[in-house]
């Protein structure tokens, strides 16, 4: 499976995207990073000044293409397929430290007869839960484990996507005048 969507196509269409960006002035926001070669097309065009944003999933951050190799190892899958534990390193590192945007969701949820039923690309079935794990996730793989601020927490999982999508300051942001989405995190709480 990780030779679905692999690090060279991801390369590949990450650049001819950007190459048609810079041509036109558009700004990119690429979904489903999950290599550490988009990472690093998203950075260069960014250094150049490019409005590029990236996003990624917490699955992609948690698992990697060894875990394909499982009994049932399908029930990891997604689109584009995991890769390699650099990989997987590389987007925590991205989140962390601020080579991509936001961490998102791929609200995709199937039975688990179905989700692992599959066993080649023309079979498997994607998705995944996302929107009641991400922000746990994020915040326990991310602040707790790797040091992640507060504040980037912030931006990956509320914040910068709110700029991005034209809803800030409404969304995003706990100000008077704002949406009250509200999460509280009690870090102290261990399960």
């Amino acid at each position: 499976m990780p030779l679905v969507h692999n690090n060279v196509s991801e390369d590949v269409s990450f650049r001819r995207v950007l190459n048609v960006a810079g041509w036109t002035g558009s700004p990119v926001y690429f979904v489903h990073v999950s290599a550490k070669e988009g990472i690093q097309a998203i950075g260069e065009s960014r250094a150049k000044g490019m409005p590029v944003y990236g996003e990624t999933l917490h699955n992609y951050c948690c698992f990697n293409s060894e875990n394909y190799k499982e009994e049932n190892g399908m029930k990891y899958h997604t689109y584009p397929s995991l890769k390699s534990e650099e990989d997987r390193l590389s987007l925590w590192n991205g989140i962390v430290q601020g080579g991509l945007s936001t961490m998102a969701t791929d609200e995709y949820c199937t039975s688990w007869e179905v989700k692992i039923a599959g066993r080649t690309v023309s079979d498997v079935t994607g998705g995944h839960n996302g929107a009641e794990t991400r922000m746990g996730i994020t915040f326990s793989e991310g602040v707790s484990k790797r040091g992640m601020s507060l504040p980037r927490f912030v931006d990956v999982t509320s914040a910068n996507a709110a700029k991005i999508m034209g809803l800030y300051p409404r969304k995003g942001v706990i100000a008077p005048g704002s949406d009250a989405d509200i999460v509280l995190i009690d870090p102290s709480i261990k399960k």
